[in-house]
């Protein structure tokens, strides 16, 4: 019985963060420190990452913002690592990674996920 709820958690939280940060809306990333990887077409954000895209905001230690292979103008996903919060709409849900894939438009949290609806 157990089982079936954290499976029921599991999804119930993949339906509320599903779309949550695809809009036309730019996407703005800020931490310390920023370093840019060429050859893997990664900006790295280091110490207090944050990213925002309307109401939405993910913050972590560390956010890796991944370019799309066709355009690399524009970025196709973020992982965010360590002490992550993803916060909108009064909600609160904390975990220690999450990816967001922007074209697919969702975010996948793992570890020690937690939601708090304020």
């Amino acid at each position: 019985m157990r089982k079936i709820i954290i499976i029921f958690k599991f999804i119930f939280l993949m339906l509320i963060v599903q779309s949550t940060m695809a809009t036309d809306e730019p996407l703005e990333i800020t931490a310390e420190k920023m370093e840019w990887d060429k050859v893997s077409e990664k900006a790295v954000a280091i110490g207090n990452a944050i990213a925002v895209k309307g109401d939405k905001t993910l913050m972590a230690e560390r956010i890796i913002a991944n370019l799309d292979k066709k355009d690399n103008k524009q970025i196709s996903s973020l992982r965010a690592i360590g002490r992550v919060v993803f916060l909108r709409e009064g909600e609160k849900i904390t975990s220690r990674e999450a990816l967001y894939d922007i074209e697919k438009e969702m975010i996948t949290l793992v570890g020690n996920v937690n939601f708090l609806k304020e």
